[in-house]
């Protein structure tokens, strides 16, 4: 829930909008919703639950919206390419793999553990999850464990 000051054309941002870095998301596909929802009431200032006042309250939430954006798109060619190249080698089954084998794909082997189990494989889960909702990817159990897919 946010807030409107009308008379300074602001919004209390909460926690949707940092005045630095970036939220940790649960649901992003309600959180992008969320952000379009805030950027149509055109406040150009931004009083956030953390960090310094927001000057450009619009171009901070394009940034947002854009580094998401950027993301799912990430995430659907690295599963295009590798779709690509297990048909390359003569796989005609729909090619699937798991967070952590997308994640390396990604951003290679040289990762930090911790930044790789805390920061990029839950958010990349989030992502996947959200792709899934709009009916562009999807997963299958195999041995246990979800390996996504491009649909």
């Amino acid at each position: 829930m946010c807030f409107i000051l009308e008379e300074e054309n602001a919004m209390f941002t909460g926690d949707n909008i940092l005045g630095h870095g970036t939220s940790a998301v649960e649901e992003l596909g309600i959180y992008m919703s969320s952000l379009r929802a805030m950027e149509s009431h055109n406040c150009t200032r931004g009083y956030p639950a953390h960090g310094d006042v927001i000057q450009d309250l619009p171009a901070k939430i394009s940034a947002e919206l854009a580094q998401k954006t950027r993301r799912e798109r990430q995430v659907l060619q690295t599963l295009e390419k590798f779709k690509a190249e297990q048909k390359g080698r003569g796989r005609t089954k729909a090619s699937s793999m798991t967070v952590r084998d997308l994640v390396t794909l990604m951003h290679g082997n040289e990762l930090d553990e911790e930044v790789r189990k805390l920061a990029l494989e839950p958010f990349i889960e989030e992502v996947l999850r959200k792709l899934a909702g709009d009916g562009r990817v999807a997963f299958e159990l195999r041995g246990g464990e979800k390996k996504w897919f491009q649909v």
